[in-house]
């Protein structure tokens, strides 16, 4: 899983070096910083070259990235009720893959579903269309990658496309997805 670092940091301006600040960031450090020990300078950037000392390091293990898994839902299902949770299953098993793998998943179906029930109870005709893949859109957004499985459908063909334009990682099989 990656560690996430406390780090308090003296900032050196490079104009002023008698002039540090102190404060404390939350990163998610590559492996190879994880040895970084206390005392230790590095290069920073904040708008302009600085440097910065390690004072106090604290380590905190998180989730790896968040993926939102997206498959077919009713592409292919003619409508049957069966055919549609058979869709959702793949997507949950794939999910639990992901949580299994140190990931947190994600579906947009989670989010979606519940509300178009809610909309649709209110009397809300275009629910579904107005409901369902903006707010998988909306929950992508906040997610590294998305993870796309299974055959053909507009709706996960629709989450690639905005993962790519988003400038998010795709994979297409469980495979591709790094180690968190």
């Amino acid at each position: 899983m990656p560690v996430y670092r406390s780090v308090h940091l003296a900032l050196d301006d490079a104009l002023d070096s008698a002039d540090s600040r102190r404060m404390e960031v939350h990163v998610r450090l590559p492996e190879t910083w994880r040895r970084l020990v206390a005392g230790e300078t590095f290069g920073l950037y904040e708008g302009r070259t600085r440097t910065a000392t390690i004072s106090v390091l604290e380590d905190w293990n998180v989730i790896g990235f968040m993926i939102l898994v997206a498959g077919p839902y009713r592409s292919g299902t003619d409508g049957d009720p069966a055919r549609i949770q058979a869709n959702v299953d793949a997507m949950t098993r794939t999910s639990l893959a992901l949580w299994k793998l140190g990931h947190l998943p994600v579906m947009g179906e989670w989010f979606a579903l519940p509300l178009i029930g809610a909309a649709e109870a209110a009397g809300d005709t275009d629910a579904d269309t107005a409901i369902f893949h903006p707010i998988a859109e909306a929950v992508l957004s906040r997610c590294d990658g998305v993870l796309r499985i299974g055959g053909p459908s507009e709706g996960a063909d629709r989450m690639v496309a905005t993962a790519e334009r988003l400038g998010k990682s795709v994979w297409h099989s469980l495979d591709e997805v790094p180690a968190p």
